[in-house]
């Protein structure tokens, strides 16, 4: 009994510690990789976004564990203006669950913090837009909506996804601003000849700013 009253403690002690909150960040994403010549990608940074809700339980004094629910804007662009004079941006919508460990280290006025570990994606949605002398054209399939599945005959792009985070940041009373960069482990190229497939993963570098709700704050 005095052991479960115990463990019962722990845990609402740990439930009265688990914050919330809402996160919003910018991407500067890219892609890495080969194509089916062996030749490294040239593509180029894209800007996008990411929002979403970060939960944050702590599991001992200085450790705790950062997961939550975001949608991000990742892709990457093809630059081209030297040969054409245009480029395509790639735009690919994610759902990511990321799990990361964070330490602190308490400075007095602010934590800093640094954070590691894995994250999984789904893929929803994608589109390839079309820029000449930069302005976006409407050329038929060179501005076209990208699919992103598990069938390789018809979608784009592989819409399951999964890599590391590490990370950096700062948090004074309930915010809290981080630096993370992510990188792909699972190739998202979609090929009908295997033996020929491209090799593409995800890139992304964010910051992020995230307000945590609820009591416990001074």
């Amino acid at each position: 009994m005095m052991l479960g009253c115990l463990v019962a403690l722990t845990f609402h002690s740990i439930e009265a510690q688990v914050r919330t909150g809402l996160k919003l960040g910018f991407n500067l994403s890219n892609v890495r990789g080969t194509d089916k010549l062996g030749e490294s990608f040239d593509y180029k940074m894209k800007p996008g976004g990411q929002f979403g809700i970060e939960v944050n339980i702590p599991v001992a004094k200085s450790f705790a564990v950062q997961t939550g629910l975001q949608a991000s804007m990742l892709g990457y662009t093809w630059d081209y203006t030297t040969q054409y004079d245009n480029v395509r941006k790639y735009t690919l919508f994610y759902l990511q669950l990321p799990a990361n460990v964070q330490y602190k280290i308490d400075l007095g006025a602010v934590d800093l913090i640094a954070q590691a570990g894995p994250y999984i994606g789904m893929g929803i949605a994608g589109r390839q837009a079309y820029y000449k002398n930069g302005k976006k054209q409407s050329l038929g399939t060179t501005d076209k909506k990208l699919t992103m599945g598990g069938n390789e005959n018809s979608d784009d792009y592989k819409s399951f996804d999964w890599g590391l985070n590490v990370g950096a940041g700062i948090q004074f009373n309930r915010f809290q601003v981080m630096v993370n960069y992510q990188a792909g482990l699972y190739n998202i190229d979609h090929i009908l000849l295997k033996k020929d497939q491209n090799k593409m993963y995800n890139n992304n570098l964010c910051i992020t700013a995230t307000v945590f709700f609820g009591k416990g704050f001074e």
